[in-house]
Protein backbone atom coordinates (compact mmCIF):
# COMPACT_ATOMS: atom_id res chain seq x y z
CA UNK A 1 0.00 0.00 0.00
CA UNK A 2 2.93 2.04 0.88
CA UNK A 3 4.34 3.17 -2.75
CA UNK A 4 1.11 4.33 -3.78
CA UNK A 5 0.65 6.35 -0.91
CA UNK A 6 3.85 7.88 -1.19
CA UNK A 7 3.86 9.25 -4.50
CA UNK A 8 0.20 11.13 -4.55
CA UNK A 9 0.34 11.77 -0.64
CA UNK A 10 3.92 12.02 1.00
CA UNK A 11 2.36 13.55 4.51
CA UNK A 12 0.91 10.32 4.76
CA UNK A 13 3.44 8.34 3.81
CA UNK A 14 5.24 9.98 6.17
CA UNK A 15 2.63 9.42 9.17
CA UNK A 16 3.12 5.71 8.19
CA UNK A 17 6.76 6.44 8.87
CA UNK A 18 6.59 7.97 12.40
CA UNK A 19 3.98 4.69 13.49
CA UNK A 20 6.81 2.56 13.00
CA UNK A 21 8.97 5.18 14.62
CA UNK A 22 6.79 5.61 17.80
CA UNK A 23 7.00 1.87 18.49
CA UNK A 24 10.89 1.94 18.28
CA UNK A 25 11.58 1.06 21.56
CA UNK A 26 9.57 -1.95 21.47
CA UNK A 27 11.68 -3.25 18.35
CA UNK A 28 14.65 -3.27 20.41
CA UNK A 29 12.79 -5.00 22.67
CA UNK A 30 11.55 -7.80 20.51
CA UNK A 31 15.06 -7.78 18.97
CA UNK A 32 16.70 -8.35 22.20
CA UNK A 33 14.46 -11.11 23.49
CA UNK A 34 15.50 -13.10 20.25
CA UNK A 35 18.89 -12.57 20.94
CA UNK A 36 19.83 -10.09 18.41
CA UNK A 37 21.03 -6.60 18.30
CA UNK A 38 18.96 -3.23 17.28
CA UNK A 39 15.70 -3.53 16.40
CA UNK A 40 13.46 -6.27 15.02
CA UNK A 41 10.31 -5.05 14.09
CA UNK A 42 7.29 -7.29 14.12
CA UNK A 43 4.95 -9.45 11.64
CA UNK A 44 1.73 -8.29 12.96
CA UNK A 45 2.02 -5.42 14.60
CA UNK A 46 -1.16 -3.15 16.23
CA UNK A 47 -1.27 -0.51 19.38
CA UNK A 48 1.79 -1.46 20.96
CA UNK A 49 4.00 -2.22 18.42
CA UNK A 50 3.95 -5.99 20.18
CA UNK A 51 3.99 -9.05 18.06
CA UNK A 52 0.63 -10.12 17.27
CA UNK A 53 0.74 -12.58 14.85
CA UNK A 54 -1.31 -15.42 16.16
CA UNK A 55 0.24 -19.21 16.89
CA UNK A 56 -1.51 -20.46 14.35
CA UNK A 57 0.74 -18.44 12.05
CA UNK A 58 3.64 -18.94 14.18
CA UNK A 59 6.56 -20.12 11.67
CA UNK A 60 5.27 -16.77 9.89
CA UNK A 61 5.68 -14.71 13.06
CA UNK A 62 9.58 -15.82 13.79
CA UNK A 63 11.13 -16.51 10.22
CA UNK A 64 9.23 -13.32 8.25
CA UNK A 65 11.96 -10.94 9.22
CA UNK A 66 12.46 -9.10 6.01
CA UNK A 67 9.78 -6.86 7.18
CA UNK A 68 12.52 -5.11 9.01
CA UNK A 69 14.23 -4.40 6.20
CA UNK A 70 10.99 -3.47 4.79
CA UNK A 71 10.39 -0.50 6.55
CA UNK A 72 14.24 0.89 5.99
CA UNK A 73 13.02 0.71 2.08
CA UNK A 74 9.83 2.29 2.59
CA UNK A 75 12.20 5.17 4.54
CA UNK A 76 14.50 5.37 1.58
CA UNK A 77 11.49 5.10 -0.89
CA UNK A 78 10.13 8.45 1.09
CA UNK A 79 13.58 10.13 0.49
CA UNK A 80 14.01 9.82 -2.72
CA UNK A 81 10.10 11.18 -2.94
CA UNK A 82 10.23 14.03 -0.99
CA UNK A 83 13.78 14.97 -0.79
CA UNK A 84 12.82 15.28 2.95
CA UNK A 85 16.01 14.90 5.36
CA UNK A 86 14.18 16.29 8.47
CA UNK A 87 12.51 13.28 9.20
CA UNK A 88 15.66 11.23 9.62
CA UNK A 89 17.42 14.76 11.42
CA UNK A 90 14.72 15.53 13.90
CA UNK A 91 13.77 13.67 17.46
CA UNK A 92 10.13 12.17 17.12
CA UNK A 93 9.58 11.56 20.95
CA UNK A 94 12.67 10.01 22.31
CA UNK A 95 13.89 8.66 18.69
CA UNK A 96 14.87 10.18 15.34
CA UNK A 97 14.55 8.33 11.97
CA UNK A 98 18.54 8.37 12.22
CA UNK A 99 17.95 5.67 15.07
CA UNK A 100 15.69 3.75 13.75
CA UNK A 101 18.19 3.17 10.21
CA UNK A 102 21.13 2.58 12.46
CA UNK A 103 19.34 -0.23 14.34
CA UNK A 104 17.82 -2.16 11.65
CA UNK A 105 21.49 -2.21 10.76
CA UNK A 106 22.58 -3.49 13.18
CA UNK A 107 20.20 -5.82 13.60
CA UNK A 108 20.90 -7.42 10.06
CA UNK A 109 24.93 -6.95 10.67
CA UNK A 110 23.63 -9.35 14.02
CA UNK A 111 21.83 -11.65 11.83
CA UNK A 112 23.87 -12.44 9.60
CA UNK A 113 26.75 -15.24 9.07
CA UNK A 114 29.83 -16.26 8.09
CA UNK A 115 29.76 -19.28 5.52
CA UNK A 116 33.08 -20.91 6.48
CA UNK A 117 34.62 -19.26 3.74
CA UNK A 118 34.33 -15.50 2.57
CA UNK A 119 30.83 -14.69 2.24
CA UNK A 120 28.29 -14.14 3.96
CA UNK A 121 24.66 -15.65 4.33
CA UNK A 122 20.82 -15.14 6.28
CA UNK A 123 20.12 -18.81 7.34
CA UNK A 124 16.19 -19.84 8.18
CA UNK A 125 13.96 -17.42 7.46
CA UNK A 126 10.57 -17.36 5.46
CA UNK A 127 10.91 -14.70 2.46
CA UNK A 128 7.47 -13.11 0.87
CA UNK A 129 6.72 -16.98 -0.03
CA UNK A 130 4.78 -18.10 3.11
CA UNK A 131 4.79 -21.79 1.76
CA UNK A 132 8.39 -22.20 2.47
CA UNK A 133 8.65 -21.59 5.84
CA UNK A 134 12.75 -21.88 6.77
CA UNK A 135 15.20 -21.29 4.04
CA UNK A 136 18.28 -20.06 3.62
CA UNK A 137 19.67 -16.83 1.46
CA UNK A 138 16.30 -16.12 0.61
CA UNK A 139 16.96 -14.09 -2.33
CA UNK A 140 14.76 -10.46 -1.24
CA UNK A 141 15.49 -11.09 1.76
CA UNK A 142 19.14 -10.63 1.07
CA UNK A 143 19.03 -8.19 -1.18
CA UNK A 144 16.96 -5.89 0.99
CA UNK A 145 18.92 -6.56 4.10
CA UNK A 146 21.56 -5.40 2.15
CA UNK A 147 19.65 -2.03 1.37
CA UNK A 148 19.19 -1.27 4.37
CA UNK A 149 22.64 -1.59 5.72
CA UNK A 150 23.46 0.27 2.34
CA UNK A 151 21.03 2.62 2.86
CA UNK A 152 22.19 3.29 6.90
CA UNK A 153 26.10 4.38 5.24
CA UNK A 154 24.12 6.75 2.93
CA UNK A 155 22.66 8.44 5.83
CA UNK A 156 25.90 9.02 7.40
CA UNK A 157 26.77 11.30 5.22
CA UNK A 158 23.39 12.77 3.78
CA UNK A 159 21.67 13.02 7.73
CA UNK A 160 24.80 13.29 9.68
CA UNK A 161 23.18 9.47 11.41
CA UNK A 162 26.02 7.41 13.60
CA UNK A 163 28.40 5.84 11.03
CA UNK A 164 28.15 2.48 9.51
CA UNK A 165 31.53 0.21 10.93
CA UNK A 166 33.45 -0.97 7.78
CA UNK A 167 32.60 -4.69 8.90
CA UNK A 168 28.85 -4.20 9.17
CA UNK A 169 29.65 -3.01 5.12
CA UNK A 170 31.41 -5.82 4.40
CA UNK A 171 28.80 -7.92 5.37
CA UNK A 172 26.45 -6.49 2.88
CA UNK A 173 28.74 -6.54 0.45
CA UNK A 174 29.38 -10.64 0.46
CA UNK A 175 25.56 -11.72 1.15
CA UNK A 176 25.09 -14.73 -0.96
CA UNK A 177 22.75 -13.91 -3.89
CA UNK A 178 21.94 -17.35 -5.90
CA UNK A 179 22.16 -16.65 -9.63
CA UNK A 180 21.92 -20.22 -11.74
CA UNK A 181 23.70 -18.95 -15.01
CA UNK A 182 23.05 -21.86 -17.01
CA UNK A 183 18.89 -21.06 -16.71
CA UNK A 184 19.88 -17.21 -16.28
CA UNK A 185 17.28 -16.97 -13.37
CA UNK A 186 17.08 -16.66 -9.99
CA UNK A 187 16.25 -19.60 -7.09
CA UNK A 188 14.44 -18.11 -4.94
CA UNK A 189 16.65 -19.61 -2.01
CA UNK A 190 19.63 -21.44 -2.09
CA UNK A 191 18.79 -25.01 -2.98
CA UNK A 192 15.32 -23.97 -5.10
CA UNK A 193 14.70 -26.40 -7.89
CA UNK A 194 12.99 -25.17 -11.17
CA UNK A 195 9.00 -26.32 -11.15
CA UNK A 196 9.26 -26.38 -7.17
CA UNK A 197 5.42 -24.30 -6.11
CA UNK A 198 5.32 -21.70 -4.15
CA UNK A 199 2.35 -19.09 -2.80
CA UNK A 200 3.02 -15.78 -3.79
CA UNK A 201 5.32 -13.06 -5.12
CA UNK A 202 8.68 -13.37 -4.31
CA UNK A 203 12.01 -13.52 -6.39
CA UNK A 204 9.80 -11.32 -8.91
CA UNK A 205 10.38 -8.65 -6.32
CA UNK A 206 13.70 -7.89 -7.22
CA UNK A 207 12.71 -6.38 -10.26
CA UNK A 208 10.24 -4.20 -8.76
CA UNK A 209 9.86 -3.12 -6.08
CA UNK A 210 13.51 -3.63 -5.32
CA UNK A 211 14.61 -2.50 -8.98
CA UNK A 212 18.01 -4.64 -8.02
CA UNK A 213 20.52 -4.64 -10.81
CA UNK A 214 19.86 -7.21 -13.42
CA UNK A 215 19.62 -8.32 -17.49
CA UNK A 216 16.54 -7.88 -19.09
CA UNK A 217 16.88 -11.59 -20.21
CA UNK A 218 16.93 -12.87 -16.64
CA UNK A 219 13.88 -10.42 -15.04
CA UNK A 220 12.21 -11.84 -17.58
CA UNK A 221 13.20 -15.58 -16.85
CA UNK A 222 12.36 -14.92 -13.28
CA UNK A 223 8.70 -13.56 -14.54
CA UNK A 224 8.31 -16.57 -16.50
CA UNK A 225 9.82 -19.71 -14.17
CA UNK A 226 7.85 -18.42 -11.43
CA UNK A 227 4.61 -17.18 -12.98
CA UNK A 228 4.36 -20.52 -13.97
CA UNK A 229 4.57 -22.23 -10.50
CA UNK A 230 2.87 -19.50 -8.08
CA UNK A 231 -0.24 -21.04 -6.67
CA UNK A 232 -3.68 -20.43 -8.81
CA UNK A 233 -5.37 -19.30 -5.32
CA UNK A 234 -2.25 -16.86 -3.96
CA UNK A 235 -3.52 -13.43 -2.73
CA UNK A 236 -4.50 -10.71 -4.75
CA UNK A 237 -1.27 -8.61 -4.88
CA UNK A 238 0.80 -11.53 -6.20
CA UNK A 239 -0.59 -10.70 -9.92
CA UNK A 240 -0.15 -7.28 -10.11
CA UNK A 241 3.65 -7.41 -9.44
CA UNK A 242 3.79 -9.95 -12.45
CA UNK A 243 1.87 -7.18 -14.36
CA UNK A 244 4.24 -4.77 -13.28
CA UNK A 245 7.47 -7.08 -14.07
CA UNK A 246 5.63 -8.38 -17.90
CA UNK A 247 5.56 -4.62 -18.46
CA UNK A 248 8.59 -3.41 -17.24
CA UNK A 249 10.01 -6.35 -19.82
CA UNK A 250 7.20 -5.10 -22.83
CA UNK A 251 5.32 -8.63 -22.23
CA UNK A 252 2.82 -6.74 -22.90
CA UNK A 253 -0.06 -10.05 -23.78
CA UNK A 254 1.35 -11.35 -20.28
CA UNK A 255 1.43 -8.35 -18.43
CA UNK A 256 -2.56 -7.67 -19.43
CA UNK A 257 -3.39 -11.18 -18.54
CA UNK A 258 -1.77 -11.07 -15.27
CA UNK A 259 -3.73 -7.48 -14.30
CA UNK A 260 -6.73 -8.36 -15.30
CA UNK A 261 -6.12 -11.62 -12.96
CA UNK A 262 -5.39 -8.83 -9.99
CA UNK A 263 -8.45 -7.28 -9.95
CA UNK A 264 -11.29 -9.37 -11.50
CA UNK A 265 -11.73 -12.30 -9.44
CA UNK A 266 -11.27 -9.91 -6.34
CA UNK A 267 -13.39 -7.04 -6.63
CA UNK A 268 -17.23 -8.42 -5.70
CA UNK A 269 -20.21 -6.63 -6.11
CA UNK A 270 -22.09 -4.40 -5.31
CA UNK A 271 -19.12 -2.04 -4.18
CA UNK A 272 -16.53 -3.48 -5.79
CA UNK A 273 -15.16 -4.30 -2.55
CA UNK A 274 -11.75 -6.36 -2.60
CA UNK A 275 -11.60 -9.56 -1.17
CA UNK A 276 -8.26 -11.68 0.05
CA UNK A 277 -9.48 -14.97 -2.31
CA UNK A 278 -11.14 -15.36 -5.79
CA UNK A 279 -14.19 -16.40 -6.01
CA UNK A 280 -16.33 -18.20 -4.26
CA UNK A 281 -13.61 -18.01 -1.10
CA UNK A 282 -13.66 -14.94 0.24
CA UNK A 283 -10.63 -14.91 3.11
CA UNK A 284 -10.18 -10.98 4.48
CA UNK A 285 -12.87 -8.75 3.56
CA UNK A 286 -11.99 -5.46 2.27
CA UNK A 287 -8.19 -6.29 1.25
CA UNK A 288 -6.72 -3.29 0.94
CA UNK A 289 -3.25 -5.29 0.62
CA UNK A 290 -4.60 -6.41 -2.63
CA UNK A 291 -6.23 -2.94 -3.69
CA UNK A 292 -2.95 -1.30 -3.21
CA UNK A 293 -1.11 -4.17 -5.63
CA UNK A 294 -3.66 -3.29 -8.28
CA UNK A 295 -2.93 0.49 -7.77
CA UNK A 296 0.95 -0.18 -8.40
CA UNK A 297 0.18 -2.20 -11.44
CA UNK A 298 -1.35 1.25 -12.95
CA UNK A 299 1.30 3.77 -11.04
CA UNK A 300 4.52 1.88 -11.26
CA UNK A 301 3.33 -0.80 -14.24
CA UNK A 302 1.98 1.17 -16.82
CA UNK A 303 2.96 4.44 -16.04
CA UNK A 304 6.64 2.96 -15.37
CA UNK A 305 7.26 5.15 -12.57
CA UNK A 306 10.50 4.38 -10.35
CA UNK A 307 11.85 6.52 -7.52
CA UNK A 308 15.25 6.65 -6.59
CA UNK A 309 17.28 8.69 -4.26
CA UNK A 310 18.36 11.01 -7.30
CA UNK A 311 15.21 10.88 -9.83
CA UNK A 312 11.80 9.59 -10.45
CA UNK A 313 12.07 7.42 -14.01
CA UNK A 314 8.80 7.12 -16.57
CA UNK A 315 8.31 4.41 -19.24
CA UNK A 316 4.55 5.37 -19.97
CA UNK A 317 2.32 2.22 -21.42
CA UNK A 318 -1.26 2.34 -21.78
CA UNK A 319 -3.04 -1.05 -20.46
CA UNK A 320 -4.79 -2.84 -23.31
CA UNK A 321 -7.51 -1.66 -24.71
CA UNK A 322 -6.80 1.71 -23.52
CA UNK A 323 -6.89 4.95 -25.20
CA UNK A 324 -6.01 7.30 -22.33
CA UNK A 325 -4.38 7.10 -18.47
CA UNK A 326 -4.15 9.70 -16.18
CA UNK A 327 -2.72 10.33 -13.08
CA UNK A 328 -3.88 13.34 -11.07
CA UNK A 329 -1.55 14.80 -8.15
CA UNK A 330 1.70 13.42 -8.39
CA UNK A 331 4.35 15.03 -5.52
CA UNK A 332 7.72 14.97 -6.23
CA UNK A 333 10.17 16.77 -4.17
CA UNK A 334 7.38 19.16 -2.88
CA UNK A 335 6.02 20.06 -6.88
CA UNK A 336 2.56 18.42 -7.73
CA UNK A 337 1.61 17.43 -11.36
CA UNK A 338 -0.73 15.75 -13.21
CA UNK A 339 0.06 13.08 -15.71
CA UNK A 340 -1.24 12.17 -18.92
CA UNK A 341 -0.84 9.32 -21.61
CA UNK A 342 -2.32 9.12 -24.83
CA UNK A 343 -1.42 6.84 -28.00
CA UNK A 344 1.52 9.09 -28.65
CA UNK A 345 2.44 12.04 -26.23
CA UNK A 346 3.29 12.04 -22.28
CA UNK A 347 1.61 15.30 -20.65
CA UNK A 348 3.13 16.51 -17.61
CA UNK A 349 0.85 19.61 -15.93
CA UNK A 350 2.92 21.33 -12.90
CA UNK A 351 0.46 22.70 -10.83
CA UNK A 352 3.17 23.88 -7.80
CA UNK A 353 6.69 23.96 -7.56
CA UNK A 354 8.42 24.08 -4.73
CA UNK A 355 11.91 23.81 -6.47
CA UNK A 356 13.37 23.41 -9.83
CA UNK A 357 13.25 20.25 -11.58
CA UNK A 358 14.84 19.13 -14.97
CA UNK A 359 13.40 17.23 -17.47
CA UNK A 360 15.44 14.87 -19.38
CA UNK A 361 14.46 12.31 -22.45
CA UNK A 362 16.21 11.06 -24.65
CA UNK A 363 19.06 14.30 -25.65
CA UNK A 364 16.45 16.11 -24.22
CA UNK A 365 16.47 18.40 -21.14
CA UNK A 366 13.74 21.11 -19.90
CA UNK A 367 13.96 23.01 -16.84
CA UNK A 368 10.93 23.54 -14.91
CA UNK A 369 11.27 26.38 -12.70
CA UNK A 370 7.26 27.73 -12.74
CA UNK A 371 4.18 26.24 -12.97
CA UNK A 372 3.50 24.84 -16.81
CA UNK A 373 2.73 22.17 -19.36
CA UNK A 374 4.87 20.17 -21.39
CA UNK A 375 4.10 17.44 -23.92
CA UNK A 376 6.62 14.70 -24.27
CA UNK A 377 6.98 12.01 -26.42
CA UNK A 378 5.28 8.53 -25.01
CA UNK A 379 8.54 7.35 -24.49
CA UNK A 380 11.10 7.16 -21.15
CA UNK A 381 11.83 10.18 -19.31
CA UNK A 382 13.18 11.16 -15.75
CA UNK A 383 12.71 13.60 -13.59
CA UNK A 384 15.17 15.19 -11.65
CA UNK A 385 15.85 17.58 -8.56
CA UNK A 386 17.89 20.74 -9.23
CA UNK A 387 20.09 21.69 -6.10
CA UNK A 388 19.66 18.89 -3.44
CA UNK A 389 22.48 19.51 -1.29
CA UNK A 390 22.91 15.78 0.02
CA UNK A 391 22.63 14.29 -3.67
CA UNK A 392 25.63 16.59 -4.33
CA UNK A 393 27.60 16.02 -1.66
CA UNK A 394 27.11 11.95 -0.56
CA UNK A 395 27.47 9.06 -3.28
CA UNK A 396 24.59 6.85 -3.66
CA UNK A 397 24.64 4.01 -2.35
CA UNK A 398 26.29 0.56 -3.83
CA UNK A 399 23.39 -1.47 -3.62
CA UNK A 400 24.66 -4.83 -5.01
CA UNK A 401 25.45 -7.95 -3.00
CA UNK A 402 27.14 -11.10 -3.63
CA UNK A 403 30.44 -9.54 -4.61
Amino acid sequence: MFPSILVLQPSQGRELLNYRLERLETARQHAKDGGWEGARFPWESALTGAEVCPDFAAETRENQVHITADISFAARQYLSVTGDLSWFMESQGYNTGCDMMTDISSYWSSRISSDGNEMSEILSVMGPDEDHGSVDNNGYTNVVAGYSIYFSDFLTCAAECSPIPAQVLQKAKTLKFEYNQGLDYHPQYTGYTVGTKIKQADTVLLGYPLMYPMNTSTRGNDLFLYGEVVRSDGPAMTWGMHAIGHVEVENFEEAAVFFNKSYQPYARAPFLMWTEQQAPDIGAVNFITGMGGFLQSIIFGYVGLRTKLNKMEFNPQLPQNSRGLTLIGLDYHGSVFDLTIDQTTTTLDFTRLMGSLMIRQGKDEILVDSEMLLKLRKAPFSIHPVDVDFLERCELPLDLIGL
